[in-house]
């Protein structure tokens, strides 16, 4: 799994940095305010509804619990969950 930026404080000077050119670049190209850690559910909850395991969600996204990853994902997306759940036929 590759390492997020975030994990050690040493890293902080870097993820200062990394979102100051984040929110640059948006503004350049006209985006509307977004925070960089928002891009995280613009990767899972697409995986998500389209039936990504959510192990394999809590693996790519670090979360240290399952529980997480299910309290955010499956509240967002129930239909997903609920179209995964039912047998397919």
């Amino acid at each position: 799994m590759a390492r997020s930026v975030t994990r050690q404080r040493r890293d902080a000077p870097h993820r200062q940095r990394a979102t100051r050119r984040f929110v640059e670049l948006c503004e350049e190209i006209g985006l509307p305010p977004v925070r960089l850690h928002d891009l995280r559910h613009g990767a899972a909850t697409p995986a998500h509804a389209a039936g990504a395991d959510l192990e394999d969600i809590q693996e790519m996204l670090g979360h240290s619990s399952i529980t997480i990853t299910a309290d955010t994902y499956t509240s967002l997306l129930p239909e997903a969950d609920s179209s995964l759940s039912r047998p397919s036929g």
